[in-house]
């Protein structure tokens, strides 16, 4: 079969499912390996579905991700090639600043797909952490705005390799940024028992993102010695002393702000307490699909084994 030459001549899927069959067919090396160039180019109109391609008969793993590897690594150089060139053109170029953000959404909309991919193969027990840290990591991390699907990912691989050591549990966790992760996500992570106890976002409230810890009393004010005058009245003339007029502008200005943090400490601790709470609803609300998907499975087998028993009976 030809395939038209071209970018977006042949859809991403329909390129993603001739790879599939080729590769549980045992096609040539060079036949793959074009459509893995040709994929790579638009890897972009791709989805999660289209990317798990099951591995040949003989493999540990349920998906092959090495293929996904090449692909995503293809990607890579074929976006760095194009940033290249376009930082050779000149500037009178037109266009080029509309080429660099068409790239730039590109790697964005790739990484979420390597993220929600990342969540699917995670599900393999025999995944080895090697390929997945590979897989993570050959994607910008400048790309990623928010880390939640990374960390999403994450979780269910700890989820599904329950026996990895602390070392291999603190490298996986050291690529999520705490700092990028919404306050849902980073709510469930304090909750949540998968993660090392060391790992920055299981720490105190008080050292999180966006948390500013209680201040210190403010110390006392220094007075100040000036030189006696008689007192004055409204007029000038000796007479009753006016009291002086206390205002904020006749503080210094540390003292003015170890004020203004005081009164703001009432709202900070309010949202400290909100946030805490969000935490624990969205921890109750991972832990109650969790016993969903079990319920379910356990449903699934139970109906799977009445079938067979009615099966067995007609045959008897």
């Amino acid at each position: 079969m030809v395939i038209t030459a071209g970018k977006g001549s042949v859809s991403c899927s329909f390129l993603l499912k001739l790879l599939r069959v080729a590769s549980l067919s045992g096609s040539g090396e060079a036949g793959k390996r074009e459509l893995i160039k040709r994929i790579g180019r638009q890897l972009e109109d791709a989805s999660v579905p289209d990317l798990l391609i099951p591995t040949v008969e003989g493999e540990n793993t349920i998906y092959d991700i090495d293929v996904v590897l090449n692909i995503v690594e293809e990607f890579v150089m074929q976006d760095n090639r194009s940033a290249k060139t376009c930082a050779e053109v000149t500037e009178e170029l037109e266009g080029m600043k509309s080429l660099s953000i068409v790239s730039g959404a590109s790697m964005v909309a790739v990484t979420k797909l390597v993220d929600g991919y990342l969540a699917e193969v995670a599900k393999d027990p025999n995944l080895p952490l090697s390929k997945f840290v590979d897989l993570a990591e050959m994607v910008s991390n400048e790309s990623r705005a928010v880390h939640d699907g990374l960390y999403r990912a994450i979780d269910m691989f700890l989820k599904e390799h329950p026996s990895m050591n602390k070392s291999d549990r603190k490298k996986l966790c050291g690529l999520i940024d705490c700092k990028l992760l919404s306050p849902d996500a980073c709510g469930h992570a304090v909750q949540n028992e998968r993660l090392p106890l060391e790992w920055p976002c299981k720490s105190s409230t008080t050292s999180k993102p966006g948390l500013v810890p209680l201040l210190p009393p403010p110390p006392p004010i220094a007075g100040r010695t000036a030189a006696a005058s008689p007192p004055t009245g409204a007029r000038g003339r000796p007479g009753r002393q006016t009291p002086p007029k206390t205002s904020g502008m006749g503080r210094r200005p540390k003292v003015r702000r170890q004020v203004h943090e005081a009164r703001r400490e009432p709202r900070r601790r309010e949202r400290e307490e909100q946030q805490q709470q969000r935490g624990q609803q969205e921890a109750l609300k991972w832990e109650g699909l969790e016993r969903e998907a079990e319920s379910y499975s356990d449903t699934e087998e139970d109906s799977r084994k009445d079938l067979v028993e009615q099966r067995a009976g007609r045959r008897e």
